[in-house]
């Protein structure tokens, strides 16, 4: 049987690196008394009446605890007392002090890693300084021990990876053109709908005609919106932001009464199915139109307004404006609205600031969201 390897240079060590300065190693001439590694798992486990079950999501924070001293006379170029101060500084006192300067620099204090090292027991961790314990006792009155909870980010052999597939959707310069593309599937499902209510949904009756409207009138905005965003790649200024921003709350508004709507026990198991695929689908468009196009906010020019407070002429600033001389309003000249393309009803309003509620607040008011959806359908309109 061969010997086992030896551990006397396996060694346990610190290293701070990023920020500024140099990287600062500090290894332990005396390996800690303790030493502790905890790798929970996170999950919830219930007890039922048909026995236990567990929720699990995966891996926990894993924790790294060390306990030790640095003895009295230390190492070969440093007492027990300096040595314990150089390890409070790599591990603690000077993680702070360069996340705090690159913070005040406006930049990413993340960049300050904190390796931990321990090649006799092959852990390599990139880890955060939880807490850091001085403690002295009367048994050990020379001796600075020292106590260190450590919090792992990641192993730091793994390479980094930064990818995230929300932050790159959000980021994707061509957003826009998968935004419109998601926006015409939304049109097609509706469509799929506007089918449907002409064979189901026999318990509503008349509302059919209401529901038809509402989601022709729906396909109008989203199909103008998409348009828009063919012909400006996506961006959206004056006129056509207004009918961007109220497109999404006309879906938002749908979405609830739907829902409301598809909750009634009353209704057909088929017809529920259906509003609730309806609902889905205004909620698609609804976030679409939020997260895949670009609003550039218009700034108006000023300018002819200096001049028009009481005391703007004196001291060499400037002469009166001549909306002052004029007893004008300059909002109308300055605030040029454009040519509207969307007409939209004060009862059409009203309909949507009423449906944009918890659907739990509507069920039971189906009537209530019907005369909303009908004031919605018919109270809108949409330039060619």
């Amino acid at each position: 049987m061969a010997a086992p390897p030896s551990q006397r240079y396996r060694q346990i060590s610190f290293l701070l690196t990023g920020g500024s300065g140099a990287d600062v190693q500090f290894t332990f001439a005396l390996r800690p008394e303790e030493l502790s590694v905890t790798d929970p798992t996170r999950l919830t486990t219930n007890q039922t009446l048909g026995g236990a079950w567990t929720d699990v999501f995966g891996r926990g924070i894993r924790t790294i605890t060390l306990t030790g001293n640095n003895g009295w006379r230390g190492g070969l170029l440093q007492s027990g007392e300096d040595m314990f101060l150089s390890l409070r500084q790599a591990v603690y006192d000077g993680w702070h002090q360069r996340r705090r300067l690159l913070l005040a620099s406006g930049q990413d204090p993340s960049a300050v890693e904190l390796i931990f090292t321990d090649n006799l027991d092959g852990i390599h961790d990139v880890v955060v300084p939880r807490t850091f314990s001085l403690h002295r006792s009367r048994s050990r009155p020379l001796l600075m021990q020292y106590s260190i909870q450590l919090d792992v980010l990641r192993d730091a052999t793994t390479a980094l990876s930064l990818s995230d597939e929300i932050t790159d959707a959000l980021s994707n310069p061509l957003r826009w053109l998968l935004a419109q593309t998601g926006l015409g599937n939304v049109v097609t499902m509706l469509g799929q709908f506007q089918d449907y209510l002409t064979q189901g949904l026999n318990i509503l009756g008349a509302a059919r005609g209401v529901l038809a409207q509402l989601v022709d009138t729906a396909i109008q905005l989203f199909q103008g919106v998409a348009d828009i965003a063919g012909e400006t790649e996506g961006i959206f200024t004056g006129q056509n932001s207004l009918l961007l921003e109220f497109s999404t709350q006309y879906a938002l508004a749908a979405t609830s009464g739907l829902e409301a709507l598809g909750a009634d026990s009353t209704l057909p198991m088929d017809d529920r199915i259906a509003l609730m695929q309806a609902a889905s689908t205004f909620a698609d468009g609804a976030c679409t139109m939020a997260n895949g196009f670009n609003v550039n906010q218009t700034i108006p020019l000023i300018t002819p307004l200096f001049g028009a407070s009481m005391c703007s002429s004196t001291g060499g600033g400037d002469a009166a404006s001549q909306f002052m001389l004029d007893n004008t309003s300059p909002f109308e000249s300055m605030l040029d609205p454009g040519t509207s393309i969307l007409t939209v009803s004060s009862g059409a309003q009203a309909a949507i600031s009423g449906l944009r509620l918890d659907p739990l607040l509507l069920i039971g008011h189906s009537d209530d969201v019907i005369s909303n959806f009908d004031a919605m359908g018919n109270g809108v309109q949409v330039a060619a």
